[in-house]
C-alpha cells in the first residue's frame, strides 16, 4: 500500500525536488526597497523613520504594516 501511495504522489509532479526554495520575502519588491533604505542609512532606523521613505503618507496603519514586514525580514 505504501508503494502505491508513493508512486501516486511522485507520478504527477515527477521526482521530488530537494533544493531549497528561494526566500520569497526577499524577492518581493517592497522588501527590496526596505533593504535599500537600510543600506542608505548610517544610523539605526525605526519603523517611523523608514515609512516616509517608502510611502507618501506615514499613518499609523502604514507604520504597523511596515513593522510586520520588518519582523518577516528579521
Amino acid at each position: 500500500m505504501l508503494a502505491i501511495t508513493r508512486t501516486t504522489l511522485l507520478s504527477p509532479s515527477g521526482p521530488l525536488d530537494t533544493t531549497a526554495p528561494a526566500a520569497p520575502t526577499v524577492a518581493g519588491p517592497v522588501y527590496q526597497q526596505i533593504l535599500v533604505v537600510f543600506h542608505a542609512g548610517a544610523a539605526p532606523l525605526r519603523a517611523k523613520d523608514i515609512c516616509p521613505a517608502l510611502v507618501a503618507s506615514a499613518t499609523a496603519m502604514d507604520t504597523e504594516n511596515l513593522r510586520a514586514k520588518l519582523k518577516r525580514l528579521a
